[in-house]
């Protein structure tokens, strides 16, 4: 009983949402390398089949974790996040629910089914039934889509990643920090010189420290931003696109990337302590 209730409410839900969002404001639709109930990626090839029959009908599919196209990376409200739930005992019951960029349902399939007892065909057959919700849309991609924004439009990531950056300014005019930093063309070396200066008020001492060795790092793309490796391939940070060129939000923590001329620059700050170094990153 709980599970029709709780059905029904995603059934309403999306059917309220619907009403003022269409799929065709959407251009992408991104299909995770796993669902809740596989044991593994892509297991019985059902990423893949649900990845072909969003194709089918007219949007552009891929798996997550594959290279975004440069609108998407701009603006990666342009795709939608399919979900899938499937459950039973005697029967395969599957429901294919689209999310937007603020994890909102547009859209929830109705239920499929199937009685196979064979699950890499129960699963199949019950997504391919589930899937005839969207087969009665008549799919086509707006471009004058409200979620479809000029990637120099003012968004809440470049919002925030401006405020940083002001109050970054603003901690180096009120220290009178000085930042200097050496770079030869032949060696790439950075120089590291670091000031300290007294804060009569406080009796603080604030230091700004450029690090003289460059951090290296491979990256692996995400929607929406990449995941950095370290030389020994671990996990270092994961960072997001903040909608301003070539400016990264780094996620856990109150700092951001950004490249000055050649260089990428790490800049973190607490609430005494601004820490600025160089790093390589390989995209």
């Amino acid at each position: 009983m709980r599970k029709i209730f709780f059905t029904l409410s995603i059934i309403l839900l999306a059917i309220s949402t619907y009403s003022q969002t269409s799929l065709n404001d959407f251009k992408y639709v991104i299909v995770p390398e796993q669902f809740h109930f596989q044991t593994e990626p892509n297991q019985y090839r059902l990423n893949d089949l649900v990845k072909f029959m969003f194709k089918k009908v007219g949007f552009e599919s891929f798996i997550e974790g594959s290279p975004l196209p440069d609108d998407l990376k701009n603006n990666y409200c342009l795709a939608l996040r399919a979900e899938v739930i499937s459950s039973g005992l005697l029967s395969t019951k599957s429901v294919i629910t689209l999310f937007d960029c603020n994890k909102k349902a547009i859209f929830v399939s109705k239920e499929g089914l199937s009685r196979e007892k064979e699950l890499s065909k129960t699963y199949n057959l019950s997504l391919r039934d589930a899937f005839k919700s969207f087969e009665s849309i008549d799919y086509k991609f707006n471009p004058n889509s409200i979620y479809n924004i000029d990637a120099d439009s003012k968004t809440e990531e470049k919002e925030e990643i401006e405020k940083l950056k002001a109050e970054i300014k603003e901690l180096k005019e009120e220290k009178k920090s000085e930042q200097v930093i050496d770079k030869t063309s032949e060696d790439k070396e950075i120089n590291l010189e670091s000031i300290v200066k007294e804060d009569n008020s406080k009796s603080e001492k604030v230091k700004k420290l450029i690090d003289k060795n460059d951090e290296g790092f491979t990256v692996k793309e995400i929607f929406n931003g990449y995941k950095l490796y370290d030389s020994s391939s671990k996990e270092a940070m994961t960072i997001f696109d903040s909608g301003v060129k070539d400016v990264f939000i780094v996620k856990g923590k109150d700092a951001i990337i950004y490249k000055k001329g050649n260089t990428w620059i790490y800049s973190e700050t607490n609430e005494t302590n601004l820490l600025s170094k160089i790093i390589t990153i390989k995209f």
